[in-house]
């Protein structure tokens, strides 16, 4: 029934669906019903796509009222992603912003709390502290007579699998309590923009935002190269969408719910590339052994294409004197690997979840990987990129004259002449080169055209 987008709008146009299911139906499907019915449990699924934060605050929850009494009027407010990895996107655009005469805040998760570089006089606001026993109650009061029976009434029509009902009301649980929560803080607080990521785990805060009677405008900013394609691009809501570079605004013209945007860099990696500058460590010289090589992981539980391609590489580069780190993706856990840790194929060691990927990528040789962004970052770094698909995909990268694998064999003999072949090894450094600016426009001052266009929107 839902093996496919089409199918399931299909559904949603002839059950007389109720609005709040239509206005989500994009990210229900990406999280909800795009989910294998056996392959995983339901407990993971609901940790995986970030509804779990859902029954933290609720448990978690004392019967004391916190106040919002003390929050005070921004210009702009910095809504924080809770990733540590896409810090760089905010921070230090924030930096720029808090040395003019601008008023902001930030809201950010407490998870996230151990790594936020505090700005002096800013106001910080954690998320999970809004939410007192009142917001609670609230929420389970709207969700109870608004959603709920809507929701009962669409699945009987449609006779939706009890496994996915089951989803879908944790998901409505968790919209009705962040938009209670958002609702309640931007009336306080009366930002006049908004800069974030994505709203894609948290769309009750997003029709929060646009529920204000006084709108603040809503930019966010790419964070990927994925994250503008087909009709899921993460940018929904979006009153303007700043991009990296011109490359990605024909992607985002193709995508689906096309926004506003302007191209003015990619903040994340200027910083990344500063602090190398600052502590004066230029990129690794290549040495003859090449001997470090970099696997940048995609979610591994999500779907087969991910593991086909992770073991094209183990196959690849068993039995040889590598120096292989497995950086995971946000997503996932070590434990996710136990089968490869059974047999021997990657040790828990070479595991790496928490840490800034930019700085691994710096200290590496080759970055080999399938579909993560870091394949691309790693062209500015000046590293070879290799990019594995498996045998029926076809390898975008062919094209485009840099090196890539559908094979175990071929990623062999391309990872031999990268270490061997000093002419290969150049030629590929040149056309990434070539690449970079395409991608990401001028890396250097993108935090300043991003920090000066944003306080131009106040005016």
């Amino acid at each position: 029934m839902y093996e496919s987008y089409e199918k399931l709008i299909e559904l949603v146009n002839e059950n007389d669906t109720p609005f709040f299911i239509k206005n989500n139906i994009d990210i229900m499907y990406r999280f909800i019903f795009s989910q294998k019915k056996h392959k995983l449990p339901l407990k993971k699924i609901i940790a995986t796509n970030f509804l779990l934060d859902y029954y933290c605050i609720k448990n978690g929850l004392k019967k004391t009222s916190s106040s919002l009494e003390n929050v005070e009027e921004c210009d702009i407010l910095f809504f924080y992603y809770p990733r540590r990895d896409l810090k760089n996107f905010i921070d230090p655009v924030a930096k720029k912003i808090a040395e003019k005469n601008i008023s902001i805040a930030f809201i950010i998760y407490r998870e996230i709390l151990p790594y936020v570089d505090f700005l002096p006089n800013v106001k910080y606001y954690v998320y999970e502290d809004i939410i007192n026993f009142k917001i609670l109650l609230e929420a389970k009061k709207k969700y109870k007579h608004y959603y709920l029976p809507p929701l009962l009434k669409w699945f009987q029509k449609t006779k939706i699998d009890i496994f996915y009902q089951r989803l879908i009301k944790i998901f409505f649980q968790k919209y009705a309590l962040d938009k209670e929560t958002t609702s309640l803080f931007l009336n306080h607080i009366k930002p006049k923009c908004i800069y974030s990521i994505h709203y894609t785990s948290n769309p009750g805060c997003l029709d929060a935002i646009n529920s204000l009677n006084n709108k603040p405008v809503n930019v966010l900013i790419q964070h990927g190269f994925s994250s503008l394609e087909y009709r899921f691009n993460d940018y929904k809501g979006a009153d303007l969408v700043f991009l990296w570079g011109k490359y990605h605004q024909q992607t985002l013209n193709d995508s689906c719910g096309v926004r506003p945007y302007i191209v003015l860099g990619n903040p994340k990696l200027e910083e990344a590339l500063t602090k190398i500058e600052r502590e004066k460590t230029e990129a690794r010289p290549r040495k003859s052994d090449m001997s470090k090589i970099l696997y940048v992981c995609s979610p591994l539980l999500k779907n087969q294409f991910n593991k086909e391609c992770l073991d094209i590489f183990i196959n690849a580069t068993k039995d040889q004197n590598f120096k292989i780190t497995y950086k995971l993706h946000p997503g996932e856990s070590k434990g996710d690997y136990k089968c490869y840790f059974k047999e021997r194929l990657i040790s828990p060691e070479q595991l790496v979840l928490d840490d800034d990927i930019l700085p691994i990528i710096n200290q590496s040789d080759i970055i080999v990987g399938s579909t993560s962004t870091s394949l691309y970052e790693a062209m500015a770094f000046m590293k070879p990129a290799v990019k594995v698909l498996p045998p029926y995909c076809k390898n975008d990268w062919e094209k485009l004259g840099l090196p890539f694998a559908n094979s175990s064999s071929d990623l062999k003999r391309v990872i031999f002449r990268l270490s061997h072949e000093s002419n290969f090894y150049e030629e590929i450094l040149s056309k990434e080169t070539d690449l970079i600016q395409d991608y990401f426009n001028g890396i250097k001052g993108s935090s300043f055209r991003i920090a000066e266009y944003l306080v131009g929107l106040l005016s």
